[in-house]
């Protein structure tokens, strides 16, 4: 509930278009491809302690804005956002799941990295082909 009052606020009260514009102007004028690459690593490191759904809440309206911002579909950011907030599967605290297993005794705390970094990878670097080849032309401004 209150992730998703907060992304309602961020877009409701121009916050967001805001925090895009100073990011913007830090970065100067990085690439679609390079900024997704970033809001997806973003997303990946936060939702291994954060809820998957909160995360996506405030994400989500940030990267829309954000491609609304650079006269983008909103799917080039928006969706590999969503994507990598559901890549949690590198600390026990990040998804149920992998806590039930962690907590059976036979998955050690040092197997669940070792095993979901290259998942991470894997997730990250298919998600942007895909858009970036299959899906673009799809994508609607």
């Amino acid at each position: 509930g209150g992730a998703l009052s907060l992304g309602s606020a961020l877009l409701n009260t121009g916050a967001a278009r805001w925090l895009i514009e100073d990011i913007i102007v830090a970065l100067g004028s990085p690439s679609p491809l390079l900024i997704t690459l970033v809001l997806m690593v973003l997303a990946v490191v936060i939702t291994q302690v954060m809820s998957n759904i909160a995360l996506s809440a405030i994400l989500v309206p940030l990267s829309v804005t954000l491609a609304h911002t650079q006269h983008l579909p909103v799917g080039i950011y928006a969706v590999p956002v969503a994507i990598a907030c559901s890549l949690s599967f590198l600390l026990p605290t990040a998804d149920p799941t992998v806590a039930m297993a962690h907590g059976t005794g036979f998955v050690k705390l040092g197997d669940i990295p070792r095993s979901g970094i290259p998942l991470v990878i894997i997730g990250v670097i298919l998600t942007i082909i895909v858009l970036f080849t299959i899906a673009k032309p799809f994508l609607v401004v």
